[in-house]
């Protein structure tokens, strides 16, 4: 039913939806004085702002197809300035992996039909976000016409919430110099298809803290939430480089893919505050940020880490299903306020592989050329503590020793314990020089005074420089 609404003026007329009722004992002229102002009032401009959160880019793709749904089409038209009009920015957008998947937005202003005035969709600082770059209807028309434009913002709204491009798929946030999200270029969709769950090889013990911290809440997400198991997890992947801590990554990324979770990888890990923020809009999601010592090292607690620590924390995401998953090369340097659980649920720890596991990375590199009547304990033994690059490398030169024996015949290629034995033998000084590449400075009390120095040092010159890019 159609409700009523009182005017202001020559109190006593209501309206039900197109329909005026007068009020008893009121003339023909009183009535036609109540309909002009009427009138007039519908075609008094007004000035409309309607921001709806988003990455920009998804919510105007979304605002355009709420327009074509609503209207069949939409007009830009040129942004009049001193300089002569500007034309509206047309933009390419990537609406899914398939890098031909793309459609056009535009910035600027455009007018709808039977509508009077301009409107415009346009990226605006949200003041309210500490600056952060929102997407944003703006424009002046008639009080007739505020309903249309509320409605097609609440159109829009619900659309990028059920239908964003971005809503299950997995994708790079880009940043800028100082570390904060890029919102004015698209993210990039990221190729998993490569990645297989069968060759993140650990071992047993490692193996089953992943499944259990990380592939489960994204594979049984709903038997997580019958059970009453909180789905805003934090983990922390600590190990020496190259230990497989980006690969199970983008294995979490396909299983994200696959399950209806969103997967976003931060490029710097200084924007992960604004990328839990906007993840809380694609959840359930997993936000993926590497070398998170970068952010949280030191003693000394900074804006930026209580920025970090706060979010983790979940303000603003507290009840979101959002899984973070951190990564760092070196677990000491962290703030240790950063490692309590709550913020960190599930410390990793991602090492080298041991012997059995190291067998089982060169069977899978040697792709069925490695024979399976060899002992390869032996071989184990020596491979053991290499990383997984390390053990590739192995069995390629395994490979190149065996094209040597066999005389160029390919049909008698295969390899053997001896050849796996021989080629780890021979990285051993290699490893020696990387080993001795990677250790850093003796943590002494001088070096740890300096680190507060710097950390403080950072923390003013990153005030003024967000003073300096909010001026005026």
């Amino acid at each position: 039913m159609a409700t009523k609404t009182k005017r202001p003026q020559l109190t006593g007329y209501t309206s039900e939806g197109s329909r005026v009722v007068i009020p008893e004992g009121h003339t023909p002229g009183t009535t036609a004085d109540f309909l002009y102002q009427c009138e007039e009032a519908e075609q008094a401009p007004v000035k409309v702002k309607e921001v709806i959160h988003g990455f920009p880019f998804d919510v105007a793709l979304c605002f355009m197809e709420v327009l074509q749904e609503t209207f069949g089409w939409s007009k830009p038209v040129p942004t009049p300035g001193f300089f002569g009009p500007t034309p509206p920015t047309m933009v390419e957008v990537q609406c899914s992996p398939d890098p031909n998947n793309t459609r056009q937005i535009f910035w600027g202003e455009f007018i709808l039909p039977g509508m009077d005035g301009n409107l415009s969709a346009n990226m605006v600082q949200d003041d309210d976000h500490e600056g952060r770059q929102v997407f944003q209807v703006g424009g002046t028309i008639r009080k007739r016409d505020e309903d249309i434009v509320k409605g097609i913002v609440a159109k829009t709204r619900t659309k990028v919430a059920t239908s964003s491009i971005y809503k299950g798929q997995a994708i790079k946030l880009k940043t800028d110099s100082r570390g904060r999200l890029r919102y004015n270029t698209t993210p990039d969709f990221l190729d998993v298809s490569s990645a297989k769950q069968e060759e993140l090889l650990f071992s047993p013990a490692l193996h089953g803290q992943v499944m259990t911290n990380l592939f489960t809440p994204i594979t049984q997400t709903e038997q997580c939430r019958q059970v009453g198991v909180p789905l805003k997890r934090g983990v922390l992947l600590e190990g020496p480089y190259g230990t497989g801590k980006t690969q199970t990554a983008y294995v979490t990324a396909k299983l994200c893919t696959e399950h209806g979770w969103t997967f976003i990888m931060v490029e710097e890990v200084a924007a992960l505050a604004e990328a839990l923020e906007l993840a809380a809009m694609y959840s359930p999601a997993v936000v993926f940020a590497e070398d998170i010592d970068r952010a949280v090292s030191g003693l000394h607690r900074n804006s930026s880490v209580d920025g970090i620590l706060n979010t983790l924390d979940g303000v603003g995401t507290k009840e979101s299903e959002i899984i973070t998953i951190l990564t760092t090369n070196h677990v000491n340097n962290i703030n240790k306020a950063m490692l309590r659980p709550g913020r960190l649920d599930a410390v990793l720890t991602v090492t080298p592989p041991d012997g059995p596991t190291a067998v089982k990375l060169a069977r899978q590199y040697a792709r069925g050329l490695l024979d399976d009547s060899n002992a390869l304990e032996l071989a184990g033994q020596e491979m053991a503590g290499m990383i997984p690059a390390v053990i590739r490398e192995v069995v390629e030169r395994s490979k190149l020793w065996a094209i040597g024996r066999a005389g160029g015949d390919l049909s008698k290629l295969a390899l053997t314990a001896d050849d796996l034995v021989g080629a780890a033998q021979g990285m051993q000084d290699h490893l020696t020089l990387l080993a001795e590449e990677q250790q850093g400075p003796v943590d002494t009390l001088e070096s740890k005074m300096l680190a507060v120095i710097a950390d403080v040092t950072e923390e003013c010159v990153s005030e003024k420089l967000d003073a300096w890019a909010d001026r005026e």
